[in-house]
C-alpha cells in the first residue's frame, strides 16, 4: 500500500514538502553564518599578522614568517596546511575588507557564496577605487540568479567599468602564455597551454576539422587500399576512435611529426586541400584591434563576438583574415600571400620560382601557420597570409 507522504498532491505529501524546504532554508541561513564567521576570523588573522610587523617597519619576509606562524597555529586546529591557511586568509580580506557590501547581502540572505565568490573574481580585474561601484550593480543582479547564469554578465559589467581599453588589458594578459605539463594517473598527463582565445580557438577549430576528416573518410581510404596484400584496409576498418581520441592524436601527430601522418586523407575526397588533415587550416579574424578601433565602448568591452575563429574557405578575399604565430622581438617581418622575405641570411627579396628548371627541387609539404601573431611589445597582428621561409624554400 502506498504511503501518502509518497503521493504527489496528497495532504500529508505537501506537508512533508513544506517541512524540508523549511529546513533547507534555515540550513542555508546557519551555513551562511557560519561561513561568514569563518572568513572575518581568517581576516583578523591577517590583520594580526600585518600589525606584528607594522611597527618595526620590517621587510617583507619577516611579515612572510608571522604570517605563516600565525597560518600554523590555525592550520593545525582546522588540520590544513599553513600555504593553505594563508591562501585562505588573502582570499577572506579580499573579501572582507574589499567587498563589504557583498558580504552584507550574503549575510542578509540576498546572495549565497556563488555570488560573492563570482563577484569577487569578476570585480578584481578593476582597480581598488571602483569595486564599490562594481558590486552595487553586481549585487542587484545576482539577486536575479544563479551564480553560474550571471558569472558571464558580471564580466561583462567589470569590462565596461574598466578605465583600460581591452586591447592594453589583453596584451598584458598575453604576456603569462605559457604551456605546462600535469602529470596525471595511469600514464597519462594533461598538457596545458594558455594562449590568447583566438589562437586558442584557432586550434582547436583546426585539430576539429582535421579529426572530422579523417572520421568522414574511413571507408574510402578502406576501399582505397582494398588490394591484395595490403593490411592498411584493415587496421583503418578497425578504427573506432571518438573525435575527441582523434583530435588528441592529431594534436600529439603535429607537434611530434609536423603532419597527421597515422592518418593519410591527402588522396581522398577530404582534399581539395581545404579540408585535407594535411591542410585544414582555420582563420582567425579579430574584428576589432587596436588600429582600426577607435570607439571607446568597443574598445573597453570584451570582444565576445569575434571568440570564434572562421574556416580559410570562408574567408573573403582581401579581408584582413590572416594566419600568424607568436613569435619573440627582433625576428624579421614574416613573408606575405605575395612573396617570402628571406628569413636566414636577413635579406629581403621576392620569392623566386624555379618551377620551369631542371635543377628544380621537389616540392616540400608543410602546414601553414594558423595562429595569430602577437608580438610581446605591440601585442597587434599582422595582415595576410605568412607562410615560411627556411633556406630560401616557401614552405
Amino acid at each position: 500500500m502506498t504511503d501518502a507522504a509518497e503521493t504527489p498532491g496528497g495532504e500529508d505529501y505537501l506537508a512533508t514538502l513544506a517541512g524540508i524546504v523549511a529546513e533547507a532554508g534555515g540550513l542555508t541561513r546557519e551555513l551562511a553564518a557560519v561561513q561568514i564567521r569563518e572568513l572575518r576570523m581568517l581576516a583578523a588573522a591577517g590583520r594580526l599578522a600585518e600589525a606584528q610587523t607594522a611597527q618595526r617597519n620590517a621587510r617583507v619576509q619577516v611579515h612572510d614568517m608571522a604570517l605563516r606562524s600565525i597560518a600554523a597555529e590555525v592550520g593545525g586546529v582546522m588540520r590544513v596546511t599553513d600555504r593553505t591557511v594563508q591562501r585562505r586568509i588573502g582570499e577572506a580580506r579580499t573579501l572582507i575588507e574589499g567587498f563589504a557590501a557583498t558580504v552584507e547581502a550574503w549575510e542578509q540572505g540576498r546572495i549565497v557564496r556563488g555570488h560573492a565568490t563570482a563577484i569577487v573574481e569578476a570585480g578584481m580585474s578593476l582597480p581598488a577605487e571602483l569595486w564599490v561601484e562594481f558590486e552595487a550593480a553586481a549585487i542587484t543582479r545576482c539577486e536575479r540568479d544563479t551564480p553560474n547564469r550571471v558569472r558571464a554578465e558580471l564580466e561583462i559589467i567589470a569590462h565596461r567599468m574598466h578605465p583600460r581599453s581591452f586591447a592594453e588589458r589583453h596584451e598584458e594578459a598575453a604576456a603569462g602564455r605559457c604551456v605546462r605539463l600535469v602529470p596525471g594517473r595511469d600514464g597519462m598527463s594533461d598538457v596545458i597551454a594558455t594562449l590568447p582565445t583566438v589562437i586558442a580557438e584557432g586550434i582547436h577549430d583546426r585539430l576539429t576539422q582535421q579529426a572530422r576528416a579523417i572520421i568522414d573518410t574511413r571507408d574510402e581510404r578502406v576501399a582505397a587500399h582494398a588490394g591484395p596484400g595490403d593490411d592498411t584496409a584493415s587496421v583503418i576498418a578497425s578504427d573506432t576512435r571518438s573525435t575527441d581520441q582523434v583530435r588528441a592524436d592529431v594534436f600529439a601527430d603535429l607537434l611530434l611529426a609536423g603532419t597527421p601522418a597515422l592518418d593519410d586523407t591527402r588522396d581522398t575526397t577530404a582534399g581539395p586541400p581545404a579540408r585535407s588533415a594535411h591542410a585544414c587550416r582555420s582563420s582567425s579574424r579579430p574584428r576589432h584591434s587596436r588600429e582600426t578601433t577607435t570607439d571607446p565602448a568597443i574598445s573597453r568591452a570584451a570582444p565576445r563576438s569575434t571568440r570564434r575563429p572562421r574556416a580559410a574557405s570562408r574567408a573573403a578575399p582581401g579581408s584582413g583574415s590572416a594566419f600568424f604565430t607568436i613569435r619573440p622581438p627582433g625576428l624579421p617581418p614574416r613573408p606575405t600571400r605575395t612573396g617570402c622575405r628571406r628569413v636566414c641570411d636577413g635579406s629581403s627579396r621576392p620569392a623566386t620560382s624555379t618551377a620551369g628548371s631542371p635543377d628544380a627541387a621537389p616540392p616540400r609539404s608543410a602546414a601553414r601557420s594558423i595562429t595569430p601573431t602577437i608580438t610581446p611589445s605591440a601585442g597587434r597582428q599582422s595582415s595576410g597570409t605568412s607562410r615560411t621561409c627556411v633556406n630560401g624554400t616557401t614552405r
